[in-house]
């Protein structure tokens, strides 16, 4: 079952996303980026989804910010555990893949869909383009709550769906613990400021989840 838009954007803004995203790839942050203003004072949007689009921009952008750090080196070894391409380009052309199944499937809503169908579209995206897993998602850590299991009716929490596996499990560990330290290596301490909530995550990932 169709979930409601959590925000209906006008002809006008459908237009811009169609004309940038046909314009290819190096005009992709600034689509994420438009959609970011437009939605961050929208009280009907929820905050995990803000922060999505928000992160959106710099991974894409490959901006030198903690949050593309942490992204990209959880998304490079999640690859490397699996013997897959984990070269840069290979990393910015799954960023491409998912922008487009985003800004197409936005195109089709006629406005912003609920956060689970972004991350399915997200996530769907890297394991087409890139082979990887949930474990594996750069941005698992950060919407571990999120029911984006393939049963619509009854559908699983992201972490429900990497602890399930054992394997998958591991990887998400072992990725997670690589990329904080990498970030702390290169940004210093991890504040608890909003600008990198990895205090946040770390809340969801210690309760329990369906």
């Amino acid at each position: 079952m169709r979930m409601a838009n959590q925000m209906i954007f006008t002809q006008q803004q459908l237009q811009l996303i169609r004309d940038l995203r046909d314009a290819g790839p190096a005009n992709f942050p600034e689509v994420y980026n438009r959609i970011y203003e437009w939605i961050q004072p929208n009280p009907n949007v929820d905050d995990q989804s803000k922060l999505f689009f928000r992160f959106a921009v710099e991974v894409n952008n490959n901006a030198p910010t903690p949050s593309n750090l942490y992204i990209r080196t959880v998304t490079r070894l999640g690859l490397e555990a699996d013997g897959k391409d984990a070269s840069p380009t290979k990393i910015q052309e799954i960023s491409n893949a998912i922008a487009v199944g985003i800004f197409s499937q936005i195109l089709v809503d006629g406005g912003l869909p609920p956060l689970n169908t972004i991350i399915r579209l997200d996530v769907t995206g890297a394991i087409q383009q890139g082979g990887q897993t949930w474990g594996g998602w750069g941005g698992s850590l950060f919407f571990l709550p999120e029911r984006v299991g393939p049963n619509q009716l009854a559908p699983e929490s992201l972490a429900k769906l990497i602890f399930s596996s054992g394997r998958d499990t591991l990887k998400f560990e072992i990725v997670t613990i690589a990329g904080v330290a990498q970030v702390r290596a290169e940004h210093g301490a991890i504040v608890k400021s909003g600008v990198w909530p990895v205090d946040q995550a770390a809340t969801c990932w210690s309760r329990g989840f369906t």
